[in-house]
């Protein structure tokens, strides 16, 4: 019996050292509100923005629900915590003023120009009452090294959305702020992006480490960050698999086997509701009759 003393100590080492790998990239299980029909369409990468139109406008909103596409957008909090939809940390690319948003109040963003037209920084209430609920909202929650103004930031969409009629998923490449949005609301859709880069931040997103924190209904994947294992092992508990950013009918059909929704921009994929889905949503689970 003593022969098998070692075989039996490492058969449990084995074991445990998969439940914890397991436990680490779990996503959500159970119920999943990603799988309704009113989630069933295409994310417009930041609105439907154009040379004349820019991004993260309430143009490129309204442009984006009046053709049937879901929209992404970004959220950061301003100095005096408002939150006002804009991607990049600095205002110098899209509106010509080197300071960081965070650093500026509501009443200086206003008097910003995005790409010297005539569209303003939107206010996260301003966006939400153009879209209306026509189509769904895919909200990227931008982070910050200061965990007060995480929660700060968390706090003030979830308090935004409280009244909106619409359907809205929050995502973020912060993991604990997807974990205050899990503590503070655990029935509105999570997602976690993910995608590659040096570093362990990195490391742990492209292989999902971070799961157990944000527990996601959504792995939205940068288009070239693959790691068939991992998202293979993820699938078996069958999140709602989004790309991220696609810009053409080719990067399209290169991930279409891995993906149930694109998020995209600089062309048009099917619009509207998603009724004839291809074979991704059927096998994973997901009702075309809901």
């Amino acid at each position: 019996m003593k022969e098998f003393v070692p075989l039996l100590v490492s058969g449990i080492g084995i074991c445990f050292l998969c439940a914890v790998y397991l436990y680490l990239i779990c996503p959500h299980i159970g119920k999943n509100p990603m799988r309704t029909k009113a989630f069933r369409y295409h994310f417009a990468h930041r609105g439907l923005h154009s040379a004349s139109v820019p991004e993260n406008s309430l143009s490129a909103f309204h442009m984006a629900a009046e053709q049937g596409y879901g929209i992404e957008l970004d959220v950061r909090l301003t100095q005096d915590n408002h939150p006002v939809i804009f991607h990049d940390e600095n205002a110098f690319r899209m509106c010509g003023i080197d300071k960081r948003i965070c650093d500026m109040t509501l009443n200086e963003i206003r008097a910003m120009r995005l790409l010297q037209t005539n569209e303003t920084v939107p206010t996260l209430q301003e966006a939400l009452q153009t879209v209306n609920g026509k189509v769904p909202l895919l909200i990227e929650l931008k982070s910050s090294p200061c965990g007060e103004c995480r929660r700060l930031l968390v706090d003030s969409v979830l308090d935004a959305l409280q009244s909106y009629p619409g359907k809205v998923c929050l995502e973020s490449f912060d993991p604990r702020m997807m974990y205050h949005v899990r503590k503070r609301n655990p029935h509105i859709p999570r997602g976690q992006l993910v995608m590659n880069g040096k570093g362990l931040r990195f490391f742990l997103l492209s292989r999902l480490l971070v799961l157990f924190l944000s527990r996601p209904h959504v792995i939205a994947c940068e288009k070239h960050c693959v790691n068939l294992t991992t998202l293979t092992i993820a699938r078996l508990f069958h999140p709602v698999m989004i790309s991220w950013t696609i810009r053409s009918a080719a990067e399209w059909h290169a991930v279409n086997h891995r993906s149930d929704l694109m998020v995209f921009e600089a062309f048009l994929p099917q619009a509207g509701i998603l009724s004839n889905h291809p074979r991704n949503l059927r096998k994973r689970g997901i009702n075309n009759h809901e």
